[in-house]
């Protein structure tokens, strides 16, 4: 089996230990599978994001930049943001999603993280415009249509 191939198996396993709240073992999965090959993005991505569900920000954002510095994309922006959002660093985290949507203006999880990070500063109606636009993209979403309700209640208070 070829290390691309394998990285990837310990990659999908590693997504569903973290699916399943199992950090730790997410995290050596996703090592194993930077170790097998360094330049696999989407794992130092996911890596950074059990780092932050754990609240080790320190290396939740260490393996953000190395996600973005060889790949700067909608997609690294939206992984950095994510977990700057965890850590309550919301103006950072808006600035990296405004990054992920100016190279790319319909990524939806970039939309929907934003709409995350306003709900959470409290400014209600740019939440709902961000969880709006993400619908658009797709209309069905449920975490859109959930946001949207969210920030319309928040309003009215």
């Amino acid at each position: 089996m070829k290390n691309d191939d394998l990285a990837r198996i310990f990659y999908e396993r590693g997504m569903k230990h973290r699916y399943n709240r199992q950090f730790d073992s997410a995290i050596v999965d996703f090592t194993k599978a930077i170790a097998l090959r360094p330049e696999y993005t989407w794992a130092y991505v996911a890596r950074g994001h059990a780092y932050a569900y754990k609240k080790d920000f320190p290396e939740a954002f260490a393996d953000q930049e190395k996600a973005i510095r060889p790949e700067p994309s909608a997609v690294t922006y939206t992984g950095r943001a994510i977990d700057l959002t965890e850590a309550g660093a919301f103006e950072r985290a808006i600035a990296d999603l405004n990054e992920a949507l100016r190279v790319n203006g319909k990524y939806f999880y970039a939309l929907l993280a934003r709409g995350d990070a306003y709900l959470k500063m409290h400014e209600f109606a740019k939440a709902e415009a961000d969880y709006r636009a993400a619908l658009e993209v797709q209309p069905d979403n449920q975490s859109a249509k959930d946001g949207v309700e969210k920030a319309r209640a928040h309003k009215v208070d």
